[in-house]
């Protein structure tokens, strides 16, 4: 992450990402202290940077209902102060290939910037975002436990 001095780099994978249950892609959390501890993670006021780099192709309209799912299930409550961010978020996503990527990096104070196959689309304003966005991951329903583990530096199941 440029800039930034990051020191934990936690990996997970996403079996089950698409809906034919495949691999779809290969998670990277780098944050500026490690911990196991998930609301530890949320609640830094610190940058982090979440990179999904993709094994399988998959559609923008897969990521987008992806993003929605991910958001309902464990950021439900802070939907409707996210929602015109969330569109943005959805309106940035384009079709995935195997080999590229998609990240972001959570600068606090400033929000989230949004990479998508080495194109900056954007920066997403405010902490909040970042909070929600990072805990599809790390909350109750992550899209599935083995990668939860992993981000948090356990085996992945």
């Amino acid at each position: 992450m440029r800039g930034y001095p990051i020191r934990g780099l936690r990996r997970g994978r996403s079996p089950q990402a698409t809906i034919f249950r495949v691999n779809g892609y290969v998670a990277g959390l780098h944050v500026a202290q490690a911990s196991t501890d998930a609301n530890a993670i949320l609640g830094s006021n610190s940058p982090k940077e979440l990179i999904l780099h993709f094994v399988h192709n998959v559609t923008s309209s897969e990521l987008r209902g992806a993003w929605e799912e991910g958001f309902e299930h464990n950021a439900k409550a802070e939907i409707p102060a996210l929602k015109e961010r969330i569109e943005m978020l959805k309106g940035w996503m384009a079709d995935m290939k195997a080999g590229q990527r998609l990240t972001f990096v959570h600068k606090p104070g400033t929000g989230t910037q949004v990479d998508v196959h080495g194109t900056v689309k954007g920066t997403i304003k405010g902490d909040d975002l970042a909070r929600a966005f990072l805990s599809i991951w790390l909350r109750r329903h992550p899209p599935n436990p083995g990668l939860e583990a992993g981000l948090l530096g356990g085996n992945c199941v």
